[in-house]
């Protein structure tokens, strides 16, 4: 993937509130997809019990046991994928094209070795196994003045796709992107033609709070506590040709033709993901929701095994009291 040079300044028919309907459409109908990855996380963690069960154990004074099988299943896979990993390796499509290969495996090698490849590959597997999906970013940045290939771990929680895509990866996605929060000074030095109009989005009045901004992201774009705003990286696939716009609430603050191209000169989405298990429904999942009904079988049998071996009982025929 190769840059061809970003365009700063948005043209003015990005129909920008066609592309924040796509992106509601994903917060819509993903919601349960993004519950069930954030249980994932959870169950990974070793935070198996909700609060209601704990304080009934609690008040039983029955021990809380969790023996966390999913985070062993999980890293066990994980270093699977570390010891079966190859370098990359190119081959030439004839005996006269050898040294080419040779020439391009150690480009490849070398771009691997720069952004760290192999922790960003485990994250990505690891993502992949316990929220449903993961993705990485692979581009083109300037460092020290010249262009460099880039890789980049996207946290799953921030990336969002087109909700109709079915494909393990994402091929058939129409549009994906990425949603964060980031703080009104940085924003304002990203872009400073927009500083102002940032700025007066966070001095709206109104009560909402840092927590509620983060609560209902659906219908928040700027936090009034902490001085954050919520931007979005759109990317589109129209007529064939990608093309992005970043944007905040109503505010484009970047956009225009994709600045990458792929193997065939074509305009490309820096973004690529993929995921282990899909169901009938297009719901993308890991092997979290398979392995909770064991997982919680385990911690309950242990939790009332030790109450009943702590608990002093007596035994007698009927009758003989």
């Amino acid at each position: 993937m190769e840059s061809v040079g970003a365009t700063t300044a948005a043209p003015p028919d990005m129909r920008l509130a066609d592309k924040r309907r796509k992106f509601r459409a994903f917060e819509t109908n993903k919601q349960a997809e993004q519950t069930e990855a954030q249980e994932g996380r959870r169950y990974y963690h070793g935070k198996q019990w909700t609060e209601a069960e704990k304080a009934r154990l609690t008040k039983r004074r029955q021990p809380i046991v969790t023996d966390n099988r999913i985070s062993r299943k999980v890293d066990f896979l994980v270093g699977i994928e570390q010891r079966m990993r190859r370098d990359p390796k190119c081959y030439g499509r004839t005996p006269q094209h050898d040294q080419q290969a040779d020439l391009a495996t150690a480009s490849v090698r070398f771009v691997c070795d720069l952004n760290r490849w192999e922790n960003i590959g485990s994250n990505g597997a690891h993502d992949g196994m316990v929220s449903g999906y993961g993705v990485a970013w692979v581009g083109v940045e300037t460092k020290r003045g010249q262009p460099e290939v880039s890789l980049k771990a996207i946290d799953p929680d921030r990336f969002f796709y087109d909700p109709r895509s079915t494909k393990a990866d994402f091929s058939d996605a129409r549009y994906m992107g990425i949603h964060l929060w980031v703080d009104i000074d940085e924003a304002e030095e990203i872009w400073p033609d927009k500083a102002k109009m940032l700025r007066d989005l966070v001095n709206t009045d109104g009560d909402l709070t840092a927590f509620k901004a983060e609560e209902d992201r659906a219908t928040q774009w700027a936090d009034f506590e902490y001085c954050r705003v919520r931007v979005v990286e759109f990317w589109e696939k129209r007529r064939g040709q990608w093309e992005y716009v970043k944007f905040c609430g109503d505010i484009v603050l970047e956009g225009g033709p994709s600045p990458f191209k792929d193997e065939n000169g074509e305009p490309d989405c820096p973004y690529v993901a993929w995921s282990p298990y899909i169901d009938e429904k297009g719901v993308r999942y890991g092997l979290v929701r398979n392995m909770k009904p064991m997982q919680d079988e385990i911690n309950h049998r242990r939790s009332k095994f030790l109450y009943l071996l702590n608990s002093q009982k007596l035994f007698v025929r009927r009758g003989s009291v």
